[in-house]
């Protein structure tokens, strides 16, 4: 046999591998269920370092930040999806992505972020998203797939639920929300006093 054929079975045996892992981005077969195909590897069931947050933007109610934070990561397949349900919504803004990141599509254009490479990105990377539909009313939430390497990953973890528009305020943490019901507590009260005051002047 030619040395060429063995030298050019020796470059597949390597590369193989190398584009088993999806090293330039999550495949679309993921989109739904969010689980890498990487060889002889499964999801990690304890713990993640990872934490996702959702934050608004100071300048847009219907543009928001997901982030990603706890430590450094080398792949992500994420996408902001209404709680308990399977496909994106919104889109993904493709000019302010962290470094060696990208959009994709999944359902619609732009509507779900993964990894160009498997180089690190930082802990705290933020992803800019931004709703389409002003009349959604759904609690949503930012989902993601975290790699920490090829071997190690963690399946659809998920954020606090959010709302948008002038909703978000009373989801977006235990203060907010906290602080949203005792003013409707202190509105009820204060109503019910008037009436009882009304009652006893006539």
């Amino acid at each position: 046999m030619s040395p060429y054929v063995h030298l050019g079975w020796f470059v597949l045996l390597v590369l193989i591998p190398t584009a088993s892992g999806y090293g330039t981005g999550a495949p679309a077969d993921a989109c739904v269920t969010m689980t890498p195909e990487h060889n002889n590897s499964s999801p990690q069931t304890d713990k993640s370092p990872y934490t996702l947050e959702v934050k608004r933007s100071v300048d847009d109610n219907d543009t928001m930040q997901a982030c990603v934070k706890g430590k450094s990561f080398k792949g992500i397949l994420g996408q902001i999806r209404v709680e308990g349900k399977t496909d994106p919504i919104g889109t993904f803004n493709d000019t302010n992505l962290p470094a060696h990141t990208k959009v994709m599509n999944c359902t619609n254009d732009d509507d779900s972020v993964t990894h160009a490479s498997t180089a690190d990105k930082p802990d705290g990377a933020c992803f800019v998203w931004k709703i389409h539909d002003h009349n959604c009313k759904h609690t949503l939430q930012f989902v993601a797939t975290i790699a920490e390497n090829k071997d190690i990953y963690w399946v659809e973890l998920k954020s606090h639920v959010f709302f948008i528009a002038g909703h978000a305020n009373e989801h977006e943490g235990t203060n907010n929300g906290a602080t949203a019901a005792g003013l409707k507590f202190f509105t009820f009260a204060l109503c019910s006093l008037l009436a009882v005051v009304a009652g006893t002047v006539n």
